[in-house]
């Protein structure tokens, strides 16, 4: 290992080996984050459910069976896409919320190295997890595509059709 890596090393363990109130402060702010950002993502997925229940409650089921094939599986597919990404969104929730009690656990013992490992180290949350959320907002972009396709149709392209 050469000079420059020891060095990198060292300044991140040693903004770890403070006092006891440091390390508890410490503990404390990471399982904060923790919920902050499964509050943040509980709202993907309320955006997620929000955009078919949206969509469904405002056009017209006659309209939607009345359209062509195409656009019918446009919308099942936006139906589909919305969903999985709360899914995933929902997975990945689930896996902050088991990390959050794991840093808990921290607490009694004081370990700012296993609480920093837990959430941003090489087996932390985000690198065995973070696709999930991912996945959950590609997800999400292609299903509001596939709604907004349908709705272009609908007010665009059908009203210009002869009655």
């Amino acid at each position: 290992m050469n000079m420059e890596t020891q060095l990198e090393n060292k300044s991140s363990l040693n903004d770890l080996q403070g006092t006891d109130a440091n390390k508890l402060e410490y503990i404390k702010g990471m399982i904060m984050i923790a919920r902050e950002d499964i509050k943040i993502v509980m709202l993907y997925i309320t955006l997620a459910l929000g955009i078919i229940v949206l969509f469904l409650t405002q056009i017209p089921i006659d309209m939607i069976l009345s359209l062509c094939l195409y656009v019918r599986i446009l919308v099942l597919a936006g139906i589909l896409l919305l969903s999985a990404s709360a899914f995933y969104f929902f997975l990945y929730i689930r896996n902050l919320h088991i990390t959050q009690m794991k840093m808990t656990r921290c607490l009694a013992s004081l370990d700012s190295l296993r609480t920093r490992e837990l959430w941003a180290g090489k087996n932390g949350v985000w690198q065995r997890h973070g696709y999930k959320y991912r996945m959950g907002r590609f997800l999400i972009v292609c299903g509001t595509l596939c709604f907004g396709i349908v709705l272009f149709y609908i007010i665009v392209l059908n009203s210009t059709k002869p009655q």
